[in-house]
């Protein structure tokens, strides 16, 4: 299964080292300011492939390495 943590804080970074630790698959987002090529930031990922949002009617695709 694959989990989606949208908002890092406290709890989404203690939750990404309970589910490291277990060695299942996630992706962690949290809003930060883009970067000069900007692209936006993402703080951590252990999940391969792509996942796909739909966020009011926008399609979103996001990559992410493990």
């Amino acid at each position: 299964m694959k989990t989606l943590i949208i908002g890092g804080g406290l709890s989404g970074l203690a939750l990404a080292e309970n589910l490291e630790s277990q060695g299942r698959e996630y992706l962690l987002v949290e809003a930060q300011p883009r970067s000069a090529a900007g692209s936006p930031g993402f703080q951590r990922a252990r999940c391969p492939g792509a996942w796909q949002l739909t966020v009011c009617g926008c399609q979103i695709w996001i990559g992410a390495g493990s």
